[in-house]
């Protein structure tokens, strides 16, 4: 993404770029501490979500560029090209980002459900999170000990194992009460994912972390992220205000939040 336009305006211009792009070296270290006191570390690693985003964007604009070869009775062409433009996107964005794991997994599974639906073939969450653990472990074996791949994958297996289960229960409710349901379940399968791990790996458990994460993930992943990545990217200044104000009273809430932690001994058993 390009340069923040204006960060001399905004409220938490660090916490900003450091969910955008991954740069953490303007974060002070009361900050850090926030997010580490609510156990919402993970927020600020490039995710699914951002690949997700580009991916979106860069799909819209294979649509729209489609359109015209509809006309010229190009019909397949222009289903193929929101696929590329797509897979385009995402690859250009992990580029900018310096695909780190949890990039890595993301293009992969981009790519691979784009794949299967040009190919017709139904889309198997667990066929293509498995088909993107082997690529990055053909690549570099080693990444299978780092923490950043444990986790990032521990997130996702959540997500597919638990969240149908969560979002269930939301099934005969309302359509806005379904909505927030299905993303309360979204964020609690996620974190089911990595707690065990943070737990084994840091032998630290923040108190509040069911309740922060509750609050912030929704507000970072479905607010902050998608439009501060929309801003920059369309040089739309509104955007990025509007995901400023969300990251700054997300973290007006974390900093309450801040309950202690507990420091279990848990090993790889537990």
């Amino acid at each position: 993404p390009p340069a923040d336009p204006a960060p001399n305006r905004r409220r938490r211009p660090a916490v900003l770029r450091a969910l955008l792009t991954g740069d953490r070296t303007g974060l002070s270290e009361q900050t850090k501490a926030i997010f580490r006191n609510t156990g919402t570390t993970h927020l600020l690693a490039i995710s699914g979500l951002h690949v997700g985003v580009a991916a979106t964007f860069g799909a819209a604009v294979g649509w729209v560029s489609g359109r015209p070869l509809v006309l010229a009775g190009w019909v397949h062409l222009a289903r193929i090209m929101p696929h590329l433009f797509g897979m385009a996107a995402a690859v250009y964005y992990a580029q900018r980002v310096g695909w780190p794991v949890s990039t890595q997994r993301a293009v992969c599974m981009v790519g691979a459900a784009a794949v299967a639906t040009l190919a017709g073939r139904r889309v198997d969450p667990w066929q293509v999170v498995g088909l993107a653990a082997v690529a990055i472990l053909i690549r570099d074996p080693s990444a299978v000990a780092s923490l950043g791949f444990i986790l990032s994958f521990g997130a996702v297996v959540g997500l597919i194992g638990w969240t149908p289960v969560f979002a269930a229960r939301f099934g005969s409710t309302p359509r806005p009460v379904r909505w927030i349901g299905q993303s309360l379940a979204a964020t609690l399968s996620a974190t089911i994912g990595t707690l065990p791990i943070l737990a084994w790996a840091f032998q630290h458990i923040a108190l509040s972390a069911p309740v922060a994460n509750l609050i912030a993930v929704p507000l970072i992943a479905g607010i902050a992220v998608p439009l501060g990545l929309l801003g920059t990217v369309t040089d739309r200044d509104g955007l990025v205000e509007a995901a400023d104000i969300t990251v700054d009273g997300v973290m007006r809430a974390l900093s309450v939040l801040q309950w202690g932690a507990v420091h279990p001994a848990v090993g790889p058993a537990g």
